[in-house]
């Protein structure tokens, strides 16, 4: 089972990715930590992605799916989350295309994380984060407060709320997610790929994880 995990920052399906990896035995891939991972150990692939990296340029579609794919070959066997993959429609046609050649016994079902606007600026400007970037454990004023104000609970440093999780920069970076959404939504529909609409639930994460392991 691939299951491919689409919609923008706050609305819980990194959480509910990870739980899944926890407890239902998924492998769930960071294409951030394999992308470093391809750079540092400079590879073919790493030395390709290396020179859009460090120039700040986006990562074109074709490097992005290679990578995906080739992760996907050493992942024999398991139950795979992608998540926030495919973000693009280049991405989804070259995904699906090779899909159907080189993982033809697979399922492949895409699942949409459905929340509203103002629910997801309300929680991602609760945000905070360790200012430890050997840690970066995250918290929210909402439902995950440190224990000691503005102090870590694993490592004691202090924690910080993002510029990026400022609710003025998450509307504009939602408009973005959402022309990608829009595009990559009507190139599942041409091509007769299925979405799941998962209806994020109101309450806590076991809530939502409990919604969660019903839709699966």
């Amino acid at each position: 089972m691939i299951l491919s995990f689409m919609g923008p920052p706050g609305t819980g399906k990194g959480t509910v990715a990870s739980r899944c990896v926890k407890e239902l035995d998924y492998v769930m891939l960071s294409t951030g930590e394999v992308c470093r991972k391809h750079i540092s150990e400079q590879t073919a692939l790493g030395k390709s992605l290396e020179q859009f990296v460090h120039k700040g340029h986006l990562i074109p579609d074709d490097l992005i799916t290679q990578m995906v794919l080739e992760w996907l070959k050493e992942q024999a066997g398991k139950d795979v989350i992608l998540d926030g993959f495919p973000r693009t429609k280049g991405q989804a046609d070259l995904f699906l295309q090779a899909l159907k050649e080189e993982f033809a016994g697979e399922t492949f079902k895409v699942i949409n994380f459905d929340l509203s606007e103002d629910e997801i600026v309300k929680r991602i400007s609760a945000r905070l984060v360790c200012s430890n970037k050997e840690c970066q454990e995250i918290y929210s004023t909402l439902v995950k407060k440190p224990a000691e104000q503005g102090i870590c609970d694993v490592c004691k440093s202090p924690v910080i709320r993002r510029k990026d999780d400022e609710a003025s920069v998450v509307r504009e970076r939602l408009n973005v997610f959402n022309g990608f959404k829009s595009a990559l939504l009507d190139f599942y529909k041409s091509v007769g790929q299925e979405v799941v609409n998962f209806s994020v639930p109101e309450g806590n994460r076991e809530v939502v994880f409990v919604a969660f392991k019903k839709l699966l």
